[in-house]
C-alpha cells in the first residue's frame, strides 16, 4: 500500500504505528508462552496500555473524570438512566428502536428467564445473535440476571461454534430462529 492509499483509507502514519505496536506486543506475548489462549492476550504495547487505563481516564482531568460508584452495576446504571430519560433512545439498529424504559423492561424479563432455566453468579450464557437492538437487550438481560455472557458470532460454522460453545461450558446458549441452526444437539 502507498502513501496515498493510505491516505485515501484515513489512516495517518500515527494509527499505523499504534497498529504495528499493538501486532508487536501480540506477538511478543505469544512468544514468551506459544500456549497462551487468544483471550489473554492484551495486544497493547506498556505505553499504548497505560495511554488507555490511566491517561485518558486521569480522574485529576476535568474533561476524563466520570464519577461512578464503586458498586455500580450495568443493571443498576440501566435502571438510573431509564428513570432519568425513560423516553429516550437507547438502542437503534435501522429497524427496532428501543427507548431506555423499553430496553430496561426488556433485560429485565430476559433476566429473570434467564435465570428460570438456571442462569447466575459463576455460569455462563452463550449469546449466537447478530448485532441488533435484540443483542443489546438479550445481554442486559443476562448482566442482570448475575450472569457472564459469551458472545458467539453467528458467522462461525456450526462445528467452531459447537467447540467455542463446550470449550467455554456455557450452561445456556440464547439464539433466534436464523441462529439456531448453529446450536448443537443437547443445549
Amino acid at each position: 500500500m502507498c502513501s496515498s492509499d493510505l491516505e485515501e483509507s484515513g489512516y495517518d502514519g500515527t494509527e499505523i504505528a499504534a497498529q504495528h505496536r499493538s501486532f508487536l506486543a501480540t506477538l511478543t506475548q505469544l512468544a514468551a508462552d506459544p500456549q497462551t489462549r487468544v483471550g489473554r492476550l492484551t495486544g497493547l504495547a506498556a505505553a499504548d496500555r497505560r495511554l488507555v487505563v490511566a491517561d485518558w481516564n486521569d480522574a485529576d482531568r476535568n474533561d476524563t473524570a466520570v464519577p461512578i460508584p464503586a458498586t455500580a452495576t450495568l443493571p443498576g446504571l440501566l435502571a438510573d438512566q431509564a428513570a432519568r430519560t425513560p423516553d429516550a433512545l437507547a438502542v437503534s439498529d435501522g429497524t427496532a428502536r428501543l427507548t431506555y424504559r423499553e430496553l430496561a423492561a426488556a433485560a429485565g424479563q430476559w433476566g429473570r428467564y434467564l435465570i428460570g432455566l438456571g442462569a447466575g453468579p459463576e455460569t455462563r450464557v452463550a449469546v449466537l445473535l447478530d448485532r441488533s437492538a435484540e443483542l443489546v437487550t438479550v445481554l442486559a438481560g443476562v448482566a442482570a440476571a448475575g450472569a457472564a455472557y459469551l458472545p458467539v458470532d453467528p458467522g462461525h460454522p456450526a462445528r467452531r461454534v459447537a467447540f467455542i460453545l463446550a470449550d467455554a461450558g456455557a450452561s445456556v446458549v440464547v439464539c433466534n430462529r436464523s441462529t439456531a441452526r448453529l446450536v448443537p444437539d443437547g443445549f
